[in-house]
Parts: C-alpha cells; structure tokens; sequence
C-alpha cells in the first residue's frame, strides 16, 4: 500500500471516529421525557411543600412564620412543640398549613370552619338555673369569664356533662390547692379544655368525676396533663353535682377589652369569651335562655364592659403585671372593676381585690353616678360601699332557684368608702377608705393608687 493510500484510509478514520463521538453526544442530550417526569413530580412536590432551604418569608413556601418552614418540617416541629403550633394556628387560622389541619402525633392541629352545638353542655333537666357571665364572687374580681350551671340541692355528682360537640380533649386538669381568702379548702374536681375547630374551645371546670376513658389518662390531684382524647357531639364526659363552669371561647373574635396586652401571658383565653347560647341551635338555645337568671340581652352575660376615657370596666395597679398579678396566691389583690350587676343591669357593683386584707364586691349608695358616663371632666368623686342583695320582689333571693327578673337592693349601713377621679382616658387615681362614710372623706392621702387597663 503507498503512503497516499495509508493517509486517505486514516483520514477517512478520523472522519468516522469525529462522527462517531458527535452522535454519542448528542444522543447524551436528548431528554428522557418519561425519567425527567418523576423527578420533576418528585422536586416539585418536596419544593412546595417539605423544602427548609428558603426563608419563611418567602411566601411562596408553606410556613408557620419562625417555627417552621415546609410541611416535613413543620410535622416534625410540631410533634415536640404540639402547644405553640396550635397556639400559632388559632391565631392564624388562614394559614394554608393550618387549614389543612396537618398531623402530628395523634389528632390534628385543628379542623378549620365555625360550628354549631346540637347538644347542651349538661343534662338541663337537673339544674335549677344558670348564673351568666359577668357576675362578681369574691376573688372574682373583674367579671367572671364563665357561667355556672347549678342545682344546688343536689348533693351528690349525678348531673351529666356532655361534650356539645365533636372536638378532642385537649387539656385535664385536677384541681388543687387553691384556698383564696377565705381559705377554702382545696377542690378535688376536674378542668377540661375541649378543642372544637382551630378556634372555638368549651372549658368546664369543676367536674367531680370523669367518664372512664377520660379518668384513665387523668394526672394525679394538683396537676396538669396535655391530651389528645376524641370526643362525639352529646358524649358524656363526666358527672358533677350542684355546680359546674362552663366557658366558650372563639379565638376568630376578639372582645373589646381596652388592653389585650394585661392579659396575654396569664389568661389569654379572656381575650376571646362569647355568649356560648348564641353557638347552639335550636331547641338548645331557647332552653338555655329559659334557664339564665339574665333576661337582659345578651341572656347569657358578657365581661367586656370596658369604654375607652370612661371609668366603666376593668383595671389593674399600675406596675402589678395585669391580670397576672404580683402574686400568684392571690394575683387578684391589685385587680379593680367598677361595672353592672350580671343579673340586675341598672345595679352599679364596685369590686376590689383588697379592702382589709381580701377581695369584695359592694353596692354604691344611692347607685350614682354611673360609671359609663364618668370620665377625665368629672373631677373627684366618692362611692360610698354598702352590701347588697337580689330580690324576688321584697322576698330575698335564696340561690337556689330559677327566678326571673331579680333586682338588687343595697343595704343601708355604709361600710367604706371609694374615692376616684379619671387623671387620662386609661389611668384613674383610686384610694378605699374602710368603716369611712363620704363626710370623713375629702381628698386623697399617701396610700392613693394609680390604676390601669
């Protein structure tokens, strides 16, 4: 062969060789349409909804704000902090994570939408009446956040409480060491918050024995317990027996208390209390209505008396921490509520969480001035305190039966007096003088205290 023929023929090769390696590259690039459809499936989904490589504020990916980003993550976060995303996700019940009621654990954070009750929340036919909201009890300084419902000649735990509701049993509590002032001996009953959507909650309290699968995850007296415990709408939860709290909360609506930040970290639940009659159907509703002791409207009691740059409402010693209080034994001693009679709505109640040395609630002699109409330009003004009593007429009224229409009357012995005056729209002056009358009293001294929302 000559060398011409040798350089065509390896040049020819090289040619082929060239070609050869272009087509494997090419045929390197063509997609695998079917492969790349399952990756892509797979990356999409984990980048909507489990991927922690972007910020929570970037709102394209599912988040709990700064507790957790993506699905995965937020599943796993809130296996260990159960407790701070249902607390985010009542909050935030728009959030898209919170709306689809993601799992952790047992039970869901929360089901999303409002509902309404078809059940009541104890046997009706066994109580006599129900105290509404809003009512005034010795420690129970500002107005109370529950109603009662009572029979209070039944002496032992025979009256049914019912779940009104379908929801999960959240939280047990066995009551305990709490005394007051008057130093009551300690309360062996139950607390029980049953979780209904991602914001209404019912709360009872003082429950004296609990249904058996409830009673076998119940933590031991004075303690505490987080749960998980289904229950069906009309369930029997437990047995009571002159007198138990019932208490509904709807965190989609918050009441109008001048200052929320006063009760946020000790009874934040307060923020969002509502009529629980208006959340039954009927016949529930009207049998209710029928039982309060209120015939004003709302029947069944409210607590947010408070009017911006009026004395009417709740407040707190200045620099006490709010509802919180300095002490926990007795949180209430810096609490103050100048408001109306739960029952009787004409019927001024002026209640301080100290006059010698405890809490108590007094009527105001000749029941004037109004507390809503008391503000910045009234200047000074004197209460004098007196007890007081509901009637049946001239017949006093004995708690123990449905009586419609109450009234108060004040006793005539002045026991006290209140000297108060608006200083701003939310800071009033106050200062109670004991076994004084509004002639030994005429200006503040020393011992005056500021108070606030």
């Amino acid at each position: 062969m000559s060398s011409i023929e040798l350089n065509y023929i390896m040049k020819k090769c090289m040619i082929l060789l060239l070609f050869v390696i272009l087509l494997i590259g090419c045929i390197s690039r063509i997609p695998n349409f079917e492969s790349n459809k399952e990756v892509h499936v797979e990356s999409n989904n984990y980048s909507k909804e489990d991927s922690d490589s972007k910020s929570p504020a970037d709102s394209s990916t599912p988040n709990l704000g700064s507790l957790c980003t993506g699905r995965m993550e937020c599943d796993e976060f809130c296996m260990n902090n159960k407790g701070r995303c249902r607390e985010y996700c009542l909050n935030n019940p728009e959030n898209g994570l919170c709306q689809r009621a993601f799992t952790f654990g047992v039970g869901a954070v929360c089901s999303d939408g409002a509902v309404m009750f078809n059940y009541p929340p104890v046997n009706l036919e066994k109580i006599t009446h129900i105290e509404p909201m809003g009512s005034l009890h010795g420690e129970h300084v500002a107005p109370i956040d529950h109603q009662y419902y009572q029979n209070f000649s039944n002496k032992e735990p025979t009256i049914e409480v019912y779940a009104p509701a379908d929801g999960i049993i959240r939280e047990i509590q066995h009551m305990g060491s709490f005394r007051g002032d008057s130093n009551n001996p300690p309360f062996d009953d139950y607390r029980l918050v049953i979780e209904h959507t991602c914001s209404i909650s019912t709360i009872f309290i003082h429950i004296d024995r609990l249904s058996d699968k409830i009673m076998e995850v119940a933590p031991e007296f004075g303690k505490y317990k987080s749960v998980n415990i289904p229950v069906k709408a009309g369930e029997i939860i437990g047995w009571y027996d002159n007198n138990v709290d019932f208490n509904f909360v709807d965190k989609a609506i918050t009441i109008k208390l001048i200052e929320p930040e006063s009760y946020k970290d000790s009874n934040p639940f307060r923020l969002y209390v509502q009529d629980p009659f208006n959340y039954f159907n009927e016949p529930i509703k009207s049998q209710l209505i029928a039982k309060s002791l209120r015939t004003a409207k709302p029947e069944g009691g409210f607590i947010d008396y408070d009017i911006d740059g009026k004395l009417i409402g709740t407040w707190f010693r200045e620099n006490t921490n709010g509802w919180a209080g300095l002490n926990q034994e007795r949180y209430w001693a810096d609490h103050l509520a100048v408001v109306y009679d739960s029952i009787d709505p004409e019927h001024i109640i002026f209640s301080v969480g100290t006059f010698k040395g405890r809490a108590q609630q007094f009527g105001v002699k000749g029941n004037a001035p109004k507390p809503d109409e008391i503000s910045v330009d009234t200047g000074l003004i004197k209460y004098e305190l007196v007890n007081y009593r509901h009637y049946d007429g001239d017949k006093e009224w004995d708690f123990k039966s449905l009586v419609k229409n109450l009234k108060v009357k004040n006793s005539e012995q002045v026991l006290g007096v209140a000297l108060l005056q608006m200083i701003e729209n939310r800071k009033i002056k106050v200062e109670v003088f004991p076994d004084k009358t509004a002639n030994g009293v005429s200006e503040f001294t020393d011992n005056a205290k500021i108070y606030v929302r």
